[in-house]
């Protein structure tokens, strides 16, 4: 399978920095790495979507064509921008904004309507970790019940929540043993993501595990010659 490089700016990219460095690196890409090449900034950092080397995404929507929904973007103004891919059920926004497993599911069933490619995120705490493999595998199992998993859009991006923004990401072994149970659960046509502290010093050897299809990055990928260096390594 193909190795996948996602940016996900979170909300630390400038405005403008962001729409600099979407522009950068299309010039620097090639069309073969528009299904390789994933970039989601926030919303004030996206433009309309007209890039031909890389695929631009969200890192949330809600659930709804457009209403009276204050604060939220709906997929009419993502169909406006021609946008189709998002991010769902990173950490960050279940443990922040309290994105429930019936809300993500909601989410999930509305945009596998309008054939979005999703990107669903995973992941187990450190508490969970410690209480050893099995808890692990139990834990990511029922992340996993609410979805579709022979939707043909559907990317899965193993995220450990103790390894995000962390500087330590999970070790080689530890990657290498929750992927292959993953990909026992998976079909066998759906890419699996690491992200978790991923960097330049080691992406590559992450990458070199078979099990990984992908990196989903995060603040390794807010400088342009750091995500370009990753994509080399593709």
């Amino acid at each position: 399978m193909t190795k996948i490089a996602m940016a996900n700016f979170k909300s630390a990219m400038p405005i403008f920095k962001s729409h600099a460095y979407l522009k950068e690196l299309e010039k620097t890409l090639k069309p073969q790495h528009f299904d390789r090449v994933f970039v989601f900034p926030d919303f004030l950092g996206l433009l309309p979507n007209s890039f031909l080397h890389f695929t631009l995404g969200v890192q949330n929507a809600y659930p709804r064509d457009c209403g009276a929904f204050t604060g939220e973007i709906t997929s009419k103004h993502l169909e406006e921008l021609k946008i189709h891919t998002l991010l769902i059920g990173h950490s960050e926004r279940r443990a922040l904004l309290k994105e429930s497993p019936s809300f993500l599911k909601e989410k999930f069933d509305f945009f596998k309507s309008k054939n979005f490619k999703i990107v669903y995120c995973i992941g187990e705490e450190l508490t969970t970790r410690e209480k050893g493999f099995k808890a692990v595998k139990e834990f990511l199992s029922e992340q996993l019940e609410n979805i579709d998993l022979n939707y043909s859009n559907l990317i899965v991006a193993y995220e450990p929540i103790w390894a995000i923004g962390t500087k330590k990401s999970a070790s080689l072994e530890d990657i290498y043993l929750t992927h292959g149970f993953l990909k026992q659960i998976l079909n066998q046509k759906t890419p699996l993501l690491y992200g978790g502290s991923v960097n330049i010093q080691n992406a590559k050897e992450i990458l070199g595990i078979d099990s990984v299809d992908g990196l989903l990055i995060g603040s390794a990928s807010w400088e342009l010659e750091n995500f370009k260096t990753i994509i080399s390594f593709l």
